[in-house]
């Protein structure tokens, strides 16, 4: 399984050692047209009309795809200037943000369960980040570290650094496993017959950034 999850890393570690790139509008007049995006590698989002698909680009191919005589506008990343607002509004009150746990409060989190509950999970780090950041796996099972025949199921959240529902809510399935062991019958189930893999944060410094992209 830690073979599996560090080939992972190593893959998003690929696909995400990008560029910042910003989100577009590109309009063209024929659906055929598309395969000339699709034929220099834009990172294409989804089609919105017959006439118009969001993209990801950088600099350059955002240069590129104006010289190919499309139709292109930047579309303001909302979700991103939303984070550099609560980020500035913090005066007088708690930072919003903090609703969410950042990377050092992911981390607090997580070894304080590998050390409350130390017979029923298992905290490695897989690898680092881009800019140094480690990538956390918690193991919950009845036996950690060990390879016991049985079902292994492995969850992976927060692969894009600004989605970031999928990483609380991977947090509280991690603390309702743990919780509920030896109480709630199905968590009591679950971790007596399967052996569960959770990383939080595939990409820890796209959180951080408030960005789509890794660093």
């Amino acid at each position: 399984m830690k073979q599996i999850l560090f080939i992972i890393f190593l893959l998003f570690t690929v696909i995400f050692a990008y560029v910042e790139k910003r989100m577009v509008e590109i309009t063209f007049n024929e659906l055929t047209e598309l395969q000339q995006l699709v034929d220099i590698g834009i990172d294409l989002d989804h089609h919105r009309t017959h006439s118009e698909v969001h993209a990801f680009v950088t600099d350059e191919e955002f240069q590129r795809i104006s010289q190919m005589h499309f139709g292109i506008r930047e579309i303001p990343n909302q979700a991103k200037l939303y984070f550099e607002e609560l980020r500035r509004n913090t005066s007088n009150s708690r930072n919003p943000m903090e609703d969410y746990h950042n990377y050092n409060e992911l981390t607090t989190f997580l070894q304080d369960i590998a050390a409350n509950y130390s017979e029923i999970t298992n905290l490695e780090s897989i690898g680092q980040s881009v800019q140094g950041r480690e990538l956390w796996v918690m193991e919950i099972s009845d036996n950690p570290g060990i390879n016991e025949i049985e079902p292994e199921f492995k969850y992976v959240a927060n692969m894009h650094g600004d989605e970031t529902v999928g990483r609380e809510l991977s947090l509280y399935l991690i603390q309702w496993l743990v919780e509920g062991y030896g109480s709630d019958p199905r968590a009591t189930d679950i971790i007596n017959n399967t052996d569960v893999f959770i990383m939080p944060s595939m990409n820890p410094d796209g959180f951080e950034n408030g960005s789509r992209y890794n660093a």
